[in-house]
């Protein structure tokens, strides 16, 4: 194999096993347990808002939806980002020579991440933090009706849709919760919804 192809074919391999990992183990990384939960809300229509809940070990319901950690207002070529005080984090826009293939968050001018389409059908992403680690992330596809998220390909975040395609539950790892990841489930469930 060419030197220049081994990083490529090594992140495969790492992703291989990963995924054969969570297949032994049907009921999730042994985190998941002490994971923290979160759950995402889009209302009916496209320019409707996306709302990140903290589940918390409580059961949520429409009077006790959680605690509110990101919200996503999505305008005509932009996507405007808070935080649960509605202090602006950002705005999502796509970048790049291909078309809805590239989204980068910014605050103010500074990058925050970048978010980058890896496959033809639009199921698996990539994000580049500016701060933290490389996350890869699955999201549903037909009868596969989960998102995931790998680091360094350790399965990091593990989830759900439903009981509408309005709702996605997940799970993701203690160590690698922050506010950057909350906001890029967010926006691609958004970005999947509108599919």
């Amino acid at each position: 194999m060419r030197d220049d192809l081994a990083p490529l074919a090594a992140g495969r391999q790492s992703y291989a096993d990963a995924r054969s990992e969570a297949v032994k183990n049907p009921r999730g990384p042994t985190w998941l347990s002490d994971g923290h939960r979160y759950y995402s809300q889009i209302g009916p229509e496209s320019t409707d808002p996306v709302r990140v809940f903290s589940a918390g070990d409580e059961e949520v319901s429409n009077e006790k939806p959680g605690t509110l950690c990101v919200h996503l207002e999505p305008a005509s070529r932009f996507v405007r980002v808070f935080d649960a005080d509605r202090q602006d984090r950002g705005i999502i826009r796509s970048e790049g020579l291909r078309p809805l293939g590239r989204y980068v968050m910014r605050l103010n001018t500074e990058v925050v991440w970048v978010l980058s389409v890896r496959s033809i059908v639009r199921k698996r992403h990539t994000l580049w933090p500016a701060v933290g680690d490389r996350w890869t992330f699955d999201t549903p596809f037909f009868w596969w009706q989960y998102v995931a998220g790998t680091v360094d390909g350790r399965p990091s975040l593990a989830g759900k849709i439903g009981p509408a395609t309005m709702f996605w539950g997940w799970g993701v790892e203690p160590d690698r919760v922050s506010f950057d990841v909350l906001a890029a489930v967010a926006f691609l469930h958004w970005k999947w919804w509108r599919l």
